[in-house]
């Protein structure tokens, strides 16, 4: 919870709402409302822990951006029960009606620089088969990769004679997981999250900024989007840059939708980091990667976590293609169940 002000002749009329803040400025009830020197408050349900963050804006009045409308309301006129469901539901922020916000930004596109990231070659396709009959034989019951159960069966499945074998959240956002721990800065934002925060939001404050984005330095952001994998790269210190990997686009690419999706999160992660908006003038995003870019169908998956691990080590793996897509569906199994084997 972030400490703030909120100034309202309806505050008194919001019955089960509770100011939070630790504030460096003192927060006392008023017959008018609720009176502090600081900028912004959190207002939490008491009943459920619901919160909303609201900005204080000229005249002592608010807005909010409402998920469903696409647009900013004006928070006078929220009855208590329709704040109530609004702020575990369609509403994700309050900022001041005069901040000219673009909540579809435009990106200038830009290419992905490599130049200075080392090569590595696969391991032996005999060497890894062997580690991975070593492993499958000590393996005969769900494990767990971080916060992440996984079957063995769905792991064996991935070496079958015919890769056919789609991966599941499970297994994607445990290997993301791993990736994530490579080096420090890096901040795995999994695809159960952001499904969640398409269809409904944050319930708490907390889901969303559980991980302060603009204190890392690259944020990982897989999409599952019915049977395709594609995956959001953030870099947002080094390169101020969106890498959007699609390994199989089609002219139906929900592309738009999920860039818009990813500048919202953004954008939330800087008001609550930083205490402002943030400005996209000076990020770019690249979409183009040819050498990303599958000659089979099965695969989106793989393509996103070698490529998420090729972009947090700044290492050029070699390309996966359907010649030796099962040697990267090997050393993937492999990267689950033998943590120093990458």
């Amino acid at each position: 919870d972030r400490p703030g002000s909120f100034v309202s002749d309806q505050v008194t009329d919001w019955p089960g709402l509770v100011v939070t803040g630790q504030a460096p400025g003192q927060v006392r009830p008023e017959k008018s409302g609720l009176l502090a020197s600081l900028v912004y408050t959190c207002l939490k349900s008491k009943d459920d822990d619901r919160t909303l963050l609201v900005k204080l804006m000229l005249n002592n009045e608010y807005s909010v951006y409402n998920n469903d409308t696409k647009e900013y309301e004006p928070l006078r006129g929220y009855q208590s029960n329709d704040f109530m469901i609004a702020s575990a539901t369609n509403i994700i922020l309050c900022y001041k009606t005069n901040d000219d916000l673009d909540l579809c930004p435009t990106f200038q596109s830009s290419t992905l620089d490599m130049h200075d990231w080392k090569e590595k070659n696969n391991l032996y396709s005999f060497i890894l088969a062997d580690a991975f009959n070593t492993y499958k034989s000590q393996r005969d019951k769900p494990f767990k990769v971080g916060p992440y159960e996984l079957n063995p069966t769905d792991i064996f499945n991935l070496t079958e004679p015919k890769p056919k074998y789609e991966l599941n959240d499970q297994l994607l956002n445990a290997h993301l997981y791993k990736t994530a721990t490579l080096t420090t800065g890096i901040v795995h934002f999994d695809s159960l999250s952001f499904l969640k925060y398409c269809l409904r939001g944050f319930r708490t404050t907390a889901e969303i900024i559980d991980t302060q984005w603009f204190y890392n330095d690259i944020v990982l952001v897989p999409i599952h989007n019915s049977r395709h994998w594609i995956l959001f790269v953030i870099d947002i210190k080094k390169k101020k840059t969106i890498v959007f990997l699609d390994s199989l686009p089609s002219n139906s690419s929900p592309y738009e939708k999920y860039k818009n999706y990813i500048a919202q999160l953004l954008r939330a992660q800087h008001f609550y980091s930083k205490t402002s908006c943030i400005n996209f003038t000076n990020r770019k995003v690249v979409s183009e990667l040819h050498d990303w870019q599958q000659d089979e169908t099965t695969s989106c998956s793989i393509y996103c976590a070698f490529f998420a691990r090729s972009y947090v080590t700044a290492t050029k793996y070699p390309n996966i293609s359907k010649t030796n897509i099962k040697i990267n569906r090997v050393q993937f199994a492999l990267h689950l169940l033998e943590p120093t084997l990458l």
